[in-house]
């Protein structure tokens, strides 16, 4: 009755009865057995249909939410899966406060790479995304936001000589998305792990290098550090584009559960040194896409 929201009255009239024995009392009780399909029909039918059922669980459930509370919210099984820990935390109050110490563009980014591992790690894994995805996003909070302390994001600046010189050597950037493994090679500066065969990195060619620094230079003579601190995110938003590193999380590693974002190394220079504020590599294994392990 619980489960479904229902009162004694309201239960449904076909049932079976047994008789149990309850210490204490001399004779057995009767005890009514349902099935539940008919008790289900009968919430639908107090609340309106399946669709008003669920509203109204719903409804609780943002009542219980509210009240901040650890006591589990109690479903009937069918509708379980909905209420479990790995599908109600993005609606929780819990995600909406870690949310608001992310910058959005972060925090947007650290969720896609955990799509991605619900989406592809094996069944039967050690590791369950969907169920730890508030834990892995906590190590985001003291890897990426706390350590690494992105800087603001800053507006863009309006066109000028030097700044559209630079925007026309990014969109000239090689990329190496939809390349394979041979065109890659032949497109990028490569280091491979040649001990174990199991990662390789790419990188631009100096004979892209060259320019991309030249027109940085540019700008930081005519616009002076403020323009620099702008425009190293369009380098930044470009290398990460161009699928030469992203924000990626290790669920296993040496020292445990990692994040890693290989391309903040645009967003620093010796104007404004980081010290400790070092990721390790991102290892990209050459038979799954984007870097992933």
């Amino acid at each position: 009755m619980k489960l479904y929201r229902l009162s004694k009255a309201e239960l449904p009239d076909s049932f079976q009865t047994s008789y149990v024995t309850v210490a204490n009392v001399p004779t057995p009780v009767p005890k009514y057995n349902y099935d539940e399909i008919d008790v289900e029909r009968a919430a639908w039918r107090k609340y309106g249909g399946p669709e008003g059922f669920e509203a109204y669980l719903e409804y609780l459930y943002q009542i219980h939410e509210n009240r901040n509370t650890d006591a589990k919210f109690l479903v009937p099984f069918t509708y379980a899966l909905k209420y479990s820990a790995g599908n109600t935390w993005g609606r929780s109050r819990a995600c909406a406060e870690m949310k608001a110490q992310f910058p959005s563009w972060l925090w947007t980014a650290c969720n896609e790479d955990l799509d991605w591992w619900e989406a592809n790690v094996e069944e039967g894994a050690s590791y369950d995304f969907k169920e730890k995805r508030a834990d892995a996003l906590r190590l985001a909070k003291r890897r990426l936001v706390d350590r690494e302390r992105y800087p603001a994001r800053s507006a863009l600046l309006p066109p000028s000589l030097s700044v559209s010189y630079l925007r026309a050597v990014l969109s000239q950037a090689p990329t190496s998305a939809g390349l394979s493994e041979e065109e890659k090679d032949a497109r990028f500066s490569v280091v491979r792990d040649n001990i174990h065969d199991s990662w390789t990195e790419y990188y631009w060619k100096q004979d892209y290098l060259t320019p991309l620094f030249e027109a940085l230079i540019g700008v930081i003579e005519e616009h002076g550090i403020e323009g620099w601190k702008s425009v190293r995110w369009e380098v930044y938003d470009k290398f990460r584009e161009c699928q030469l590193a992203t924000i990626h999380y290790r669920p296993e590693g040496r020292h445990g559960p990692s994040w890693e974002d290989e391309a903040c190394a645009w967003l620093k220079g010796y104007m404004e040194p980081s010290p400790g504020a070092y990721l390790q590599r991102r290892r990209q294994h050459q038979k799954v896409e984007a870097g992933r392990r």
